[in-house]
């Protein structure tokens, strides 16, 4: 009766550090997946329209630009483009100029409206 004991002890251990095991992997792979956004060509970005604030990573804030489009990686890849130039995102400033930026530098971006609040007189 004893040895039946000792293997049921050493079946329920292991399967105790199992399903330890498991718990310590989900909770560090979902703060994994939490700290790392999904690229920005998935997401859901208004492609048209208004201008946009973009705040980078650095702190630094890039106001009324309008999004003109994101580069694809399997477009770049056609085209021969480096691999380091591919998916990126490019703002389009009122005078003309391109702005090409890493999705992975963009911690945030905003829609401006054009409309200002008037003011009281």
């Amino acid at each position: 009766m004893s040895t039946l004991v000792e293997y049921l002890s050493i079946i329920g251990a292991i399967v105790l550090g199992v399903v330890a095991l498991a718990l310590f992997f989900t909770v560090v792979l979902g703060r994994i997946k939490a700290r790392f956004a999904p690229p920005l060509s998935r997401l859901d970005v208004p492609l048209s329209g208004g201008p946009v604030r973009v705040g980078m990573k650095d702190g630094a804030i890039i106001e009324a630009a309008r999004i003109a489009g994101l580069t694809h990686s399997d477009r770049a890849a056609d085209a021969g483009i480096p691999y380091g130039l591919r998916d990126w995102l490019v703002l389009e400033q009122d005078d003309g100029a391109h702005i090409w930026i890493k999705p992975d530098g963009i911690r945030w971006i905003e829609r401006q409206d054009r409309h200002e609040p008037e003011q009281p007189a």
